[in-house]
């Protein structure tokens, strides 16, 4: 019937009032974001707390890591990796029979980071960027890079510690299926690392901490 007019069906989607929108979200922020907007929309606007508990020990594991690769890198060639591990179990009031059970595969990992560091490393480095959405609405950009090595020809590496068994190939961050690592790229070209100056990123690296750790580097040029 010509006296039926056409019109487009637009489905209602979530508009939070402005005071509940983030004004700050991290880099994993958007990873979850993209991966499970429902769990984003759950965490960040309803502020639902997640539950950790049967994670715990294997959160505890991965961030011990990630803070003694940290103590490591900055303290590099003043502390062996026995006193980096064990100093760092103390500063976090962990249990020391932990020590025992972890201190073999930390062994390893850090044997690795030695032999893989060249002394020109910044770690746990943070960094932002601020985007203004809209003309009344800001929203910072934050993240916390495991790791940026300056390279010999001015650019940066951008790497990535990995301690969990997540699947990531060479293909998926070519295809920025992560958004981790491009988002922190993103940020070090705005500048946004007070202890980077302005430089090209030529390299995203995942590293999987695991035993025989180099055949589990995964790299992608950063040319686009």
């Amino acid at each position: 019937d010509s006296s039926i007019k056409q019109c487009k069906i637009c489905l209602p989607s979530p508009m939070p009032k402005q005071q509940y929108r983030p004004n700050k979200m991290s880099v994993t922020d958007i990873e979850l974001l993209k991966n499970n907007a429902y769990a984003f929309y759950a965490k960040k606007i309803l502020r639902i707390k997640e539950l950790n508990e049967i994670d715990e020990v294997k959160n505890l594991r991965g961030n011990y890591i990630h803070a003694v690769l940290d103590y490591f890198v900055k303290k590099y060639n003043q502390y062996n990796i026995y006193q980096a591990a064990y100093s760092k179990l103390k500063q976090l009031n962990l249990d020391e029979t932990l020590f025992g059970l972890w201190f073999f595969r930390i062994n390893d990992i850090l044997a690795f980071v030695e032999k893989n560091t060249n002394g020109h490393s910044v770690s746990e480095v943070w960094g932002e960027y601020q985007l203004q959405i809209t003309n009344d609405y800001k929203c910072k950009i934050i993240c916390k890079a495991d790791r940026i090595d300056k390279n010999t020809d001015d650019t940066i590496s951008i790497i990535d510690y990995k301690t969990t068994a997540e699947k990531i190939t060479k293909k998926s961050v070519e295809e920025i299926q992560k958004t981790q690592l491009p988002l922190e790229a993103w940020i070090a070209k705005n500048n946004g690392f007070n202890e980077i100056n302005k430089t090209d990123v030529s390299s995203l690296q995942y590293w999987f901490l695991r035993k025989n750790c180099e055949k589990t580097i995964i790299t992608s040029d950063c040319n686009s």
